[in-house]
């Protein structure tokens, strides 16, 4: 008996894609990224991380809020001793990025460790684990297909936003840019 249409488009469209995927220092554990798609078959701007532990089959979900919210959560990075995955989460404002960490394993919740207003990305530890850097586009959110975004106009301006990048110490949450303001 072969399924219908609908079923098999309903069944490939409740898959969850895999969009990013960090590895522990000691090959133990793993955290990835997870999206899906909404009812109507459009990919959901939220996201969620997933880690799967040595001592369970069970992944067990990361996030910034309470895990009953969907936010767009992504870009582990586990710290270079293991202890701490650091992520971005829009936990807090829809659209706006913010450094996290969290203990794998431990009950207590993620803690936010930036306040910033722009794009950030690509979270990276100090070998050290006392800092983490960040590329910024200060002041700049990004835009969506239903947002609203300055018009490209093809040439490289003066006024152009650079991307810098940030330095933020794990204990304290304070945040330094170490780029020139006028380099991308």
């Amino acid at each position: 008996m072969s399924a219908s249409i609908r079923t098999v488009l309903d069944t490939l469209f409740a898959i969850k894609s895999i969009k990013e995927v960090a590895i522990s220092p000691d090959g133990q554990q793993a955290a990835w990224v997870e999206s899906a798609y909404l009812p109507d078959r459009t990919e959901a701007k939220t996201s969620e991380m997933r880690i799967i532990r040595p001592d369970g089959d069970t992944p067990v979900r990361i996030t910034a809020g309470d895990g009953r919210t969907a936010h767009a959560e992504k870009s582990p990075r586990w710290s270079p001793d293991g202890s701490t995955i650091a992520f971005l989460s829009d936990h807090d404002e829809a659209g706006q990025l913010q450094l996290w960490l969290k203990v794998p394993g431990e009950g207590s919740s993620a803690r936010r460790l930036t306040s910033l207003s722009g794009q950030i990305s690509r979270p990276l530890w100090s070998p050290d684990c006392r800092a983490i850097g960040l590329l910024l586009v200060e002041g700049v959110k990004v835009a969506g297909a239903t947002m609203a975004a300055e018009r490209d106009s093809g040439e490289v301006r003066r006024d152009a936003h650079p991307q810098r990048l940030l330095f933020v110490d794990v204990a304290t949450g304070e945040a330094r840019l170490v780029s020139p303001p006028e380099r991308h």
